[in-house]
């Protein structure tokens, strides 16, 4: 293989000779000729032969001769245990000459790119001969020719060597892959230790199946975790063994074999009978009828899956393999261990894995002293009366060893140790304190509380009795050694390509959580992926990469949080650095480390620059350099001038990572760094970015998100293989010519000016765009001409499409607008669609009725600002889920809705209004007059009770007020329409105050919208009623209606008939008085969630407090809420019992009583958020709270009145509490009940409060507190109370604007391990911490 290499570099090198002195040759001789047409003729001719050559050779290089030579490498690094120094430089020397490879293919390309550009912008194009003929270019491939030689010559030793080392390697690492694959049994012979919860929780799961012959639970968890104790625990549980029938337990080894597992289970199954038989069909039939009709646990322990197979091939065997247990009793379970989450996709009947975290700490070290306990029971054993005869002895013979007689005097001191250990009336506090450490240092910080790592480490330390050799161990890498080769198992399992992602990872600090597409591009920055991956089945490299993730998730490497960042797996991190110790190094603002000359990935806090500047520039071939800031939140400027010389030195590489670094000045040599991929100057504040950065042209990726410079290139046009801008919208405008970048793929923003280089048709080639695409400023286009290059149906890989208009210019400019969206007809598979400001009167063409226009994939349909007809949408996108109509001003009926719709939105769309089909039938004039004529009695008393209300209530009146002098403004008449018909209300039917005209006059506003509805639907040209108009959709999952002016009839045609409804939110509803009744509500049986906010005349729940499935409620800033229920005198609860999550905010009646009637009956209620609440002065009593043990956490904020926490201390689940705002209880001293109980979590805008809320014992227990917003020193007495809390182990500061430094007596706070500080400029003095501490973080600076 290295053959092939040398010879093509042989090839290469004597092309690039003979045709040199051809050419020369042929040049001299023609000197005498004045013609110099003829000469440059036949110079050009030479270059494009030499540049062919050159090209072919190239090509035959980078597409097989070193694909060939990385195949030995990886082969080599895959088979390598470490330990050959020989083969190590070996591969060092292969990799610096594949890298020296890569550059020069590289350095070829560019000079091609660079002629691409030259082209396109018509400028002189220098021939790459030029280039090629120059002394260092070739001196380069010689060099390269002569080590290849080299290689090639000797790669029959290194073939050699490779063989060697691996089969050494298996002698030397027999005993790790014993430990990571041991045949285990049922037999429970270790103590368990913190699994108490874990257990209870798989034995809930294992009985609570009664329908499915079985399910399968997976238990899944890395190497070492205790995946094998947890299931035996359970499997041995007594209530497990009396609930079923029969219990197997199998080993699944890693050869996978179907003959030999199904005889192992019918072993089982039978007793010991198995008949000897290697027929599947008969051994499954036999199994079959041992567990027909009986209840059965399986237990399948260490679980692989078969990378060398498809997933279909895998569910295809198990599926087979599992198929006699389709007979068993209903209820019947298997348990399933694995490494990997893939594993539970390829069982059927699969439900949600356990995934088994560490231990916590105090378990880690109870654990940690019974395997050292071992040694001290030999001591024991000298007791005559043991059973262990050959223990007695050694135990005897140790004790022996104290007799100063002796002549020993090692192992005499040795016996001594371990008598005192075995006498727990002389413990050895030295030893022991050491021990406490170990477990926090080694087991819990390093190895995430890993069972496996506590048996490593007790495991060495069994034979040390000194604690000088304790802290030997604290000191090295032995026990990390250790246990990493154990865990290296899952590692090297992992297909060879998955394994470099992996690896690469070891750039970025443990734990540090990252975008999907903040890994894809360093992933592709760095080579991982090479661009032959965008050929296959159309995928382009990003895709690839995006699968490889979603498939390192699937297999448990990497985790995906509710946020949507990944984090790498603890454990995992630590085989990253394992395997990449020599070419990947991280040097934080406090470690210290080597740089060895084979580093190829660096990551440097910039302060540590100066220190290591010489060894980094001496680094060859560094591919990725990556620069930080300490999060301290103390900015340090950088030497710009330093930062140059580095960069000019590291020309090499493929990713640089500048963000957020305090640096003023970016090097204008930035351009000479012609292999760049990827260049990250995000939260930078510069000068100017350099023009140079044009010059980048293998650049990929250009990261801009928040910088900030004065002076700006023009044009990025030049950066023709740029893949990705990120960046805001105000940068990205300041750049010209887009449409050069073809190979643009997303765009977060196009921004059309009238100005060249800013126009639409500047989308004309930019059809690789994907994703989102959002075009602003519609407006300013004029002409049709332009229109016709934007060709948005081209853009074929566009799933989302915003398209904005930012003014209306009147009559002329609607009829341009209709124009211009007639041209901006959609890609065919869009999915989501937004038009922001059209203000045509039709919509456009492509809206129309028609299979050639229409948009099969569309789920999303946003419309905001739409002024004209809406299309009918139940004919045009039938299979719409989504849509949202926001400040929709005309519009008063909606069309007919896709029957298949799932969520409706309604914004600001001040006419509408919710007719139905017998709003028409009883006809236009006498529904409109009996609107206020036939109202009953009873209503007519309720308004007037209403009204009454809202005299006493000035904030309402104030609130209904700003309505209505907002819709004045914004050109609604509210006098009802002269109809002929007298809508206001006459003083006959009740008396109107002056206060409450206003009111009147919207509410007859509203009528008349209505009126105006019906009105338009009658007169339309459509013929039948039933087509003019349809209810909401049955399909409705989620009904947002905000500032809408619904009625309580309307609302009630809304919802009545929407028995799906899972969400519904009312927002600035301001005619809505009541909610409907129970006999309505109860219907809705599916409804979780319900939000009320900005209701002003909102006064009455109806029927909610009977809602039988209702969750969540959220009541904002409904001022007349419950204004009717004060006058009533009843005692009945008012909410649903089934509530879990409570939040009341801003509303103006509420009082004590009023919160204690709404906490009434709520025993399963775990969260519940006071806000607002002006008029409250004490939380509920011991006996209003003492049914909500449920309770989790508890939010009181601007409750500024409240000056007593009544029972609070009943609150016996309380785990989290926030108290803000409430300055009463500052004044008030303490509480009437403090809260003793553990409460772990709290939040607070003044340290003082905290003794108002928690006593002595309460103080502590706390370990997490959070300080929001105090901008006061901290006094004495603040400071005292900290003293008191002693397992504290996170404080956090956040939003203390005005603070200046943090409190003076920190150090007393023994348990701290973790510092956060957010949002605190003024920050600038940290005291002395306490030596528990352990991370300082700026949450504002901290990573991605």
């Amino acid at each position: 293989m290295g053959l092939d290499v040398g010879s093509c570099f042989q090839k290469l090198y004597t092309a690039i000779q003979d045709l040199v002195n051809i050419e020369r040759s042929l040049l001299k001789s023609l000197s005498p000729i004045s013609d110099a047409k003829i000469r440059s003729v036949l110079s050009k001719n030479f270059h494009f032969i030499l540049e062919e050559k050159i090209q072919t050779m190239l090509q035959n290089l980078e597409t097989e001769s070193l694909p060939k030579i990385k195949a030995i490498k990886e082969e080599a690094e895959m088979r390598f245990r470490g330990e050959n120094q020989s083969l190590i430089m070996w591969l060092w020397e292969l990799d610096d000459v594949i890298c020296e490879a890569e550059d020069v293919l590289d350095e070829y390309k560019y000079k091609h790119l660079e002629q691409q550009v030259q082209r396109k912008q018509h400028a002189f194009v220098r021939s790459f001969y030029s280039y090629t003929s120059h002394v260092h270019y070739v001196s380069r491939v010689e060099a390269i020719l002569k080590r290849l030689d080299q290689f090639s010559s000797r790669v029959d030793d290194f073939i050699k060597l490779i063989r060697s080392d691996y089969i050494d390697g298996n002698k030397g690492t027999a005993h790790t892959h014993a430990c990571a694959g041991v045949v285990t049994t049922s037999w429970l012979y270790e103590q368990v230790f913190g699994r108490d919860e874990e257990i209870k929780h798989v034995i809930k799961l294992l009985l609570c199946n009664d329908d499915q012959s079985y399910q399968i639970l997976p238990i899944i968890g890395v190497g070492g975790v205790g995946k094998t104790v947890l299931a035996k625990s359970v499997y041995n549980h007594p209530e497990i063994e009396r609930h079923f029938d029969q219990r197997i337990w199998v080993y699944v080894p890693e050869d996978f074999d179907e003959v030999n597992i199904t005889t192992s289970m019918v072993e089982l199954a039978s007793n010991g009978t198995c008949p000897d038989t290697k027929n599947l069909d008969e051994l499954q039939k036999l199994l079959k009828d041992h567990v027909r009709d009986k209840r059965v646990l399986l237990v399948l322990d260490d679980v692989w899956y078969d990378e060398k197979s498809t997933e279909l091939a895998n569910k295809v065997r198990w599926m087979r393999l599992l198929a006699p247990l389709e007979y068993c009793h209903p209820g019947s379970m298997i348990l399933v261990t694995s490494r990997m989450k893939l594993v539970a996709k390829i069982f059927a009947n699969s439900i949600e894995p356990v995934v088994l975290k560490g231990l916590e700490e105090d378990d880690c070290f109870a654990l940690f002293n019974r395997y050292l306990e071992k040694r001290v029971k030999i001591v024991a054993l000298a007791d005559p009366e043991t059973p262990d005869e050959h223990l007695l002895e050694k135990g005897k013979k140790i004790v022996a060893l104290a007799d100063p007689q002796t002549s020993d005097k090692h192992l005499l001191e040795k016996g001594k140790k371990i008598v005192a250990l075995a006498d727990p009336q002389t413990p050895d506090e030295h030893l022991l304190e050491m021990g406490k450490k170990i477990v926090a240092e080694i087991i819990v910080a390093r190895f995430s509380g890993l069972p496996l790592a506590v048996m490593v480490v007790a495991g060495m330390l069994r034979q040390m009795f000194d604690a000088e050799e304790w802290k030997y161990i604290l000191r090295s890498d032995n026990a990390f050694q250790d246990v990493i080769k154990i865990l290296m198992v899952s590692y090297q399992r992992l297909p060879q390509h998955l394994q470099r992602y992996v690896a690469h990872h070891s750039i970025f600090p443990k734990g540090m959580a990252l975008s999907r597409e903040y890994l894809i591009h360093s992933w592709i920055g760095d080579g991982l992926i090479i661009d032959l991956a965008e050929e296959n089945n159309g995928l382009t490299v990003e895709d690839i990469a995006s699968a490889y993730l979603n498939e390192l998730v699937s297999r448990s490497f990497f985790q995906c949080r509710d946020d949507g960042l990944f984090v790498l797996d603890g454990l995992m991190h630590d085989v990253a650095d394992f395997v990449t110790n020599d070419v990947c190094t991280r040097i934080e603002h406090d470690t210290r480390r080597e740089i060895p000359p084979t580093i190829k990935h660096l990551r440097i806090d910039m302060e540590r620059l100066a220190e290591y500047k010489k060894k980094i520039c001496k680094l060859k071939n560094l591919r990725t350099l990556v620069f930080t800031c300490k999060s301290s939140g103390i900015e340090v400027p950088i030497d710009n001038e330093l930062l140059g010389k580095t960069l000019k030195k590291a020309k090499r590489l493929r990713v640089l990572r500048l963000a957020s670094c305090h640096i003023d000045q970016l090097p204008e040599w930035l351009g000479d760094l012609h292999h760049l991929r990827l260049l990250d100057l995000s939260d930078l504040q510069v000068k100017r970015l350099p023009r140079s950065v044009c010059r980048l042209y293998h650049l990929l990726y250009l990261d801009l998100m928040n910088f900030k410079a004065d002076n700006m290139p023009g044009s990025l046009s030049k950066l023709i293989n740029l893949r990705r801008i990120i960046s805001d919208a105000a940068t990205l405008d300041r750049f010209g010519k887009i449409g050069e970048l073809t190979a643009l793929q997303q765009l977060p923003l196009f921004s059309i000016k009238k100005k060249e280089g800013h126009k639409i048709g500047e989308l004309k080639k930019l059809n690789k765009l994907r994703g989102e695409l959002r075009i602003s400023n519609l407006q300013n286009v004029s002409r049709s001409k332009e229109l016709a290059g934007a060709k948005l149906k081209k853009k074929t890989c566009l799933h989302k499409l915003y398209l904005e208009w930012n003014n209306n210019g009147g009559a002329s400019a609607s009829e341009t607008m209709e124009k211009v969206l007639d041209e901006l007809q959609p890609p065919h598979q869009i999915n989501d669609l937004e038009i922001v400001g059209y203000t045509g009167k039709r919509p456009p063409i492509w809206m129309q009725i028609s299979v050639q226009h229409s948009l099969p994939c569309l789920k999303v349909l946003i419309l905001n600002q739409w002024l004209g007809t809406l299309p009918l949408l139940d004919q045009w996108v039938p299979q719409l889920h989504q849509l949202e109509l926001r400040k929709c001003s005309k519009l008063r009926c909606l069309p007919p809705l896709p029957l298949n719709l799932e969520k409706l939105l309604l914004s600001g769309c001040y006419l509408l209004a919710i007719i139905t089909e017998a709003d028409l039938v009883k006809g236009y004039a006498q529904e409109m007059k009996a609107g206020y004529d036939s109202r009953s009695v009873a209503v007519i008393e309720e308004e007037v009770r209403i009204q009454e209300s809202l005299k006493k209530n000035n904030r309402a009146m104030a609130k209904l007020e700003l309505q209505i002098q907002s819709l004045e403004a914004s050109g609604y008449d509210l006098k009802p329409s002269a109809v002929g018909y007298d809508l206001e209300p006459s003083a006959s039917s009740y008396d109107i105050e002056p206060s409450s005209s206003r009111l009147a006059s919207l509410q007859s506003w509203g009528l008349s919208r209505k009126h105006d509805a019906i009105r338009e639907k009658l007169t339309t040209k459509m013929q039948s009623i039933d087509r003019n108009v349809q209810p909401l959709p049955s399909s409705l999952t989620q009904l947002h209606l905000s500032n809408c002016f619904v009625d309580d009839s309307e609302l009630l045609n809304c919802i009545s008939k929407l028995t799906l409804l899972t969400h519904l939110v009312l927002a600035g509803c301001y005619c809505i008085t009541s909610l409907p009744s129970e006999e309505v509500l109860s219907k809705l049986t599916l409804l979780q969630e319900l939000r009320i906010e900005d209701c002003v005349l909102l006064t009455s729940l109806g029927g909610l407090g009977e809602h039988p499935s209702l969750r969540v409620l959220n009541i904002w800033s409904c001022p007349n809420l419950l204004a009717l229920i004060l006058s009533e005198g009843s005692s009945s609860a008012l909410l649903p019992e089934s509530l879990t999550d409570l939040a009341i905010t801003d509303c103006e009646l509420m009082t004590n009583e009023l919160v204690s009637r709404c906490l009434r009956g709520l025993t399963r209620l775990k969260h519940l958020s006071l806000q607002q609440l002006k008029h409250i002065t004490s939380f509920p009593s011991d006996d209003e709270l003492s049914h909500l043990t449920s309770i989790e956490s508890l939010t009181l904020k601007d409750c500024e009145k409240l000056v007593s926490m009544g029972g609070l201390h009943m609150l016996s689940s309380l785990s989290s509490l926030h108290v803000q705002g409430c300055l009463g209880l500052l004044e008030s001293g303490t509480g009437d009940g403090p809260l003793s109980d553990s409460v772990p979590n709290i939040t607070v805008d003044n340290i003082s409060l905290m003794q108002a809320l928690l006593s002595r014992k309460g103080l502590s227990s706390l370990q997490v507190l959070s300080i929001i917003g105090q901008d006061v020193p901290f006094t004495p007495e603040q400071e005292e109370c900290l003293k008191h809390l002693t397992s504290l182990q996170t404080l956090s500061f956040k939003n203390c604007k005005s603070l200046s430094s943090l409190p003076s007596n920190l150090e007393c706070l023994t348990s701290l391990k973790r510092l956060y500080i957010e949002n605190c400029p003024q920050m600038n003095s940290i005291t002395t911490l306490p030596t528990s501490f352990q991370i300082i973080l700026d949450g504002s600076k901290a990573g991605s």
